[in-house]
């Protein structure tokens, strides 16, 4: 028995060594498992390679994908279809069942993105913003080759975390680049809180556009046709409210303003420690009649204010009277001061 056993041992292992005198060429293979799958003894789908020299399931297809994307974070389909030697239009459409059953995918202009990968990409943003202060989004979709839309997407629920900045106007930048512009603003803005030369406001205006170009803003210039309607109605306003107006100190800048249309034809805001510098601006530009008038208007208006901010509790305090009758003072030159505007403006 044992020697039976042996022998049989011998020739399997004969038949082993032995080489076939049968083989099957790439064309037969083909027939063969297209005639199982006729006979539905593989009943699943096969996919052939570009080579046509293999097959692979969609289901091994999608895990190869699933591999390449592992590993790269982002990777186009055409670059797919050449790693894994699949027809594009198979990894196309497989791309899109991958992307489908994991939300942490996105299919973007022929390209599968991971999570992940953009996690990666703010924080080489966050790096690069810290040292600028300032990105504009453009700039970053030229970089990633996608559209600003996209990068606005995947920035903005980044933002806080990842990425420590602000998002605005196509603008990534950071709360101390916002607060150093601020300061820059200020600054220039300073030496125009009180009227100033026009050359010196066109200086201020020229440095404010250099400075939001350099901050990646925009300063739209009005045309003269619109500034000129601007200004008009603005007047009109201004005017509006002269002739009703019964305070007599809420009348003084008013009038002012006003004056300042006519004479520069530009519209004038000032703050009420300005309106001083305003009035003696205005010296050389009205007949002595009417700057007197502003004048003694002005000085009023000044000692009732300051009978007010001197105003005390003190029932013994007879400021209330000095005040009353200053008011009065001013009640019977409103006229006087109105017809500095009124009279001009209307003729």
């Amino acid at each position: 028995m044992d020697e039976e056993l042996l022998e049989l041992q011998r020739q399997f292992e004969f038949a082993q060594q032995a080489k076939s005198s049968i083989r099957l060429s790439e064309r037969n293979v083909v027939e063969l498992v297209q005639k199982l799958q006729e006979l539905q003894i593989i009943d699943f789908d096969l996919l052939h390679t570009v080579s046509g020299k293999e097959y692979i399931t969609p289901e091994q297809l999608r895990l190869e994908i699933l591999a390449e994307i592992k590993k790269l974070g982002r990777v186009s389909l055409i670059d797919l279809a050449d790693i894994i030697g699949v027809d594009l239009y198979h990894v196309e459409k497989q791309a899109q069942l991958v992307v489908s059953d994991d939300p942490t995918l996105m299919l973007v202009q022929g390209e599968i993105i991971s999570h992940s990968y953009w996690d990666s990409v703010a924080e080489e943003i966050n790096e690069r913003l810290q040292e600028c202060s300032q990105i504009a989004l453009a700039e970053l979709a030229a970089q990633l080759n996608i559209g600003s839309e996209l990068v606005t997407i995947v920035l903005e629920p980044r933002l806080g975390t990842i990425v420590k900045g602000k998002l605005e106007g196509g603008q990534l930048y950071t709360p101390m680049y916002v607060a150093r512009v601020g300061a820059m603003v200020r600054g220039a803005a300073r030496g125009v809180t009180v009227p100033t030369n026009l050359a010196r406001v066109e200086i201020f205006m020229t440095a404010l556009r250099t400075l939001a170009e350099e901050s990646g803003l925009h300063v739209k210039e009005l045309d003269k046709k619109l500034e000129r309607t601007i200004l008009h109605s603005y007047r009109k306003e201004l005017m509006s409210q002269v002739s009703v107006e019964t305070d007599p100190v809420s009348l003084l800048p008013k009038v002012i303003s006003l004056l300042y249309i006519q004479v520069h034809k530009k519209a004038l805001q000032a703050p009420g420690r300005a309106i001083f510098v305003a009035v003696a601006r205005l010296k050389d530009k009205l007949d002595d009649s009417a700057f007197k008038i502003l004048m003694d208007y002005h000085s009023a208006t000044v000692a009732l204010l300051a009978l007010i901010s001197a105003t005390t509790d003190d029932e013994q305090d007879c400021s209330s009277d000095r005040i009353l009758s200053k008011r009065e003072l001013l009640e019977s030159m409103m006229p006087a001061l109105k017809g500095l505007v009124l009279s001009n403006l209307q003729s």
